[in-house]
């Protein structure tokens, strides 16, 4: 099992020159999006917060497109709620 952890090293908020995106290999939503910031203006810390939910996901496909890191991740998993589902007769 390769994760995002593993394939960017530990890197993905401290080095600045990379550009990813985390995707919802399901629906092609974006969970999370870095772009290089050449200005330097950018907080990386906020980066780094909306990266760590997805962190320890599986890969389930990658590629590089237009000069950016695509990760394909499985959607997060839905909170139990405690109330049984009714059964279908």
């Amino acid at each position: 099992m390769i994760t995002l952890d593993d394939l960017l090293d530990n890197f993905c908020c401290i080095d600045s020159y990379i550009d990813y995106a985390v995707v919802n290999i399901k629906t092609g939503e974006v969970l999370v999006e870095r772009i290089h910031d050449k200005t330097y203006t950018v907080d990386d810390a906020d980066d780094y917060w909306k990266y760590l939910p997805y962190a320890r996901k599986q890969i389930r496909k990658w590629e590089v497109r237009d000069g950016k890191m695509i990760f394909y991740v499985l959607p997060p998993r839905k909170k139990a709620t405690g109330k049984p589902t009714p059964s279908k007769q």
